[in-house]
């Protein structure tokens, strides 16, 4: 109970320095102060400060207070969960279509990268799990964690590291707002026809047209986003 309190109050005060209720430099309300306000313990808002520190949005000064660190210097790719939701729960669109819009350039520079390094045991790894997805019912939840497994190893054809976390990252925010909202996605059939092309764009180590190819399949998924955000606002 404890760690899922202090998780929620590391949410809001993020949220509060994100908005700019606290500025760079300025000092927090006191442990006592902020437990007043929760209608925590001490020690629930003590375990919030550390992950805020954590991640570089506050620093601890023993005899000062907590200092509100500056965002542009400190803060990292690790707060868009917490960006997500406002503290009524909703889903914030924009920060939605601002994570849409950095997943679109980061897949475009993986698929490039993926289509130039990828060796011939990982060609024939994308191949056999694109094979598997095929052939997956529509629907089906094995078919997901299918395309899940060729989206990892497209990324782990980059041979690069950082690439990998930020996949970490983008999956498990992507895999969150599947649960959140009902996110529009390209049918099964224009997503298969992606997909088989992206494969041969890999076979030729052709990084352009895999490029390319994204592009195209972002742009598809922007107009369906737009059409949806229509009809939900």
């Amino acid at each position: 109970m404890t760690h899922t309190l202090s998780q929620e109050i590391t949410a809001k005060l993020t949220r509060r320095i994100l908005n700019n209720n606290y500025r760079s430099g300025d000092k927090l309300p006191t442990e006592r102060e902020l437990a007043s306000e929760f209608e925590v313990t001490r020690h629930v808002v003590r375990e919030a400060l550390k992950r805020l520190e954590a991640v570089g949005l506050v620093r601890i000064r023993q005899g000062s207070g907590i200092h509100v660190e500056n965002l542009k210097l400190t803060g990292g790719i690790e707060l868009f969960e917490i960006l997500l939701r406002r503290d009524d729960g909703s889903v914030n669109l924009q920060v939605l279509q601002e994570i849409l819009e950095f997943r679109a350039d980061i897949a475009r520079c993986v698929v490039r990268l993926a289509a130039q390094r990828r060796t011939e045991a990982e060609m024939r790894e994308i191949r056999q799990v694109f094979e598997e997805l095929r052939g997956a019912t529509p629907g089906d939840r094995q078919g997901e964690h299918t395309a899940q497994r060729l989206f990892r190893l497209i990324v782990l054809a980059t041979h690069n590291g950082v690439y990998e976390l930020v996949f970490n990252t983008l999956e498990r925010i992507f895999l969150q707002l599947r649960a959140m909202i009902d996110i529009p996605v390209m049918g099964q059939e224009q997503g298969f026809v992606f997909l088989s092309r992206l494969v041969e764009a890999f076979e030729q180590k052709d990084g352009e047209m895999a490029d390319l190819l994204v592009v195209r399949y972002m742009e598809r998924m922007q107009h369906n986003l737009e059409t949806w955000l229509s009809a939900a606002t």
